[in-house]
């Protein structure tokens, strides 16, 4: 038996279009060609790979067993060129081919988790890689030219070169487990009782070198890095700390945990903010991702 040959591409699309046109006539009216060059192709498909394709006698085109599954392997090979083909033509005409994001660890993710559907209906050649980091490091991610869009609560003065806009808002909450003692203070919480309580902070990959700490009341402090293990540690009855509202809803209406009444930094809201290189702004993907997150923030507001 000799080995099979690697068919051409040009073969497998007359394959296919044979199967989805119904015949060999169709399918050379289909592809604009005549229909003895389209025997000839199926001819040639099947001598390149040692196999009869369709059942001869027949007045239809039927496949065998083996050009059912060469026709599996036909449509994704040429659904993969298609991909390439139009990936080629995005980046010709300055489509990004891979997009980073920097996302701030308090960001909601049904809203991030909403854009990116959106940019991956409407540019499903793009790759995206988000990196979430906790405040400040977003905009280190994007000043370092490590991401092309950073979204994130910045409470520092933008540094030169950095193009920003706000949209939505993030609010926070100081929240505790009904077991804390701290929950069992009536009325406002003295500055010195806060203080004295362990806080669980969050701090997100990457924050390894952070050296100035946001919101920090306390002089016993646990810093943790993803939100859900703080969430966790938090319901525990281990300390106190900060959540983003709409983290901390649903939790407290649970009765998992249960808002502080601190005498200062009860409660704070801050912009959400988009920013990037002025040198080196967005491209198509970055700004259809912009207007959807812009898009789906107006939502969560009305």
């Amino acid at each position: 038996m000799s080995t099979p040959i690697a068919p051409s591409l040009d073969h497998l699309r007359i394959l296919t279009a044979i199967v989805d046109a119904g015949s060999f006539s169709a399918a050379a009216r289909q592809l604009d060609r005549s229909q003895p060059a389209i025997s000839y192709g199926i001819a040639a498909l099947e001598e390149q790979l040692g196999l009869t394709l369709f059942q001869r006698g027949k007045r239809k085109p039927i496949l065998t067993p083996a050009g059912l599954a060469v026709l599996a392997y036909a449509r994704r090979l040429c659904q993969l060129t298609d991909e390439l083909t139009a990936s080629a033509s995005s980046l010709t005409a300055g489509l990004e081919g891979q997009f980073v994001l920097g996302v701030d660890t308090f960001f909601p993710e049904g809203q991030l988790a909403a854009a990116l559907a959106d940019l991956a209906e409407s540019l499903p050649s793009v790759s995206i890689d988000v990196r979430v980091r906790s405040r400040d490091q977003v905009l280190r991610l994007v000043m370092d030219g490590q991401a092309a869009l950073g979204v994130g609560a910045v409470d520092i003065a933008w540094p030169a070169g950095i193009e920003a806009r706000d949209f939505g808002r993030v609010e926070i909450v100081a929240v505790v487990a009904p077991s804390h003692a701290l929950a069992r203070h009536v009325g406002r919480i003295p500055t010195g009782a806060v203080r004295d309580s362990l806080q669980i902070t969050n701090r997100a990959a990457g924050d390894e070198d952070e050296t100035r700490d946001v919101s920090i009341n306390s002089s016993r402090l646990w810093r943790v890095g993803s939100l859900s293990l703080q969430v966790e540690l938090l319901r525990r009855g281990l300390g106190w700390g900060y959540l983003p509202v709409h983290v901390a809803q649903g939790q407290i209406r649970a009765g998992h945990l249960m808002q502080l009444d601190p005498a200062t930094r009860r409660r704070g809201v801050q912009p959400w903010s988009l920013m990037y290189r002025a040198a080196k702004p967005p491209g198509p993907a970055g700004r259809l991702l912009m207007e959807r997150l812009e898009h789906h923030a107006r939502d969560q507001e009305i």
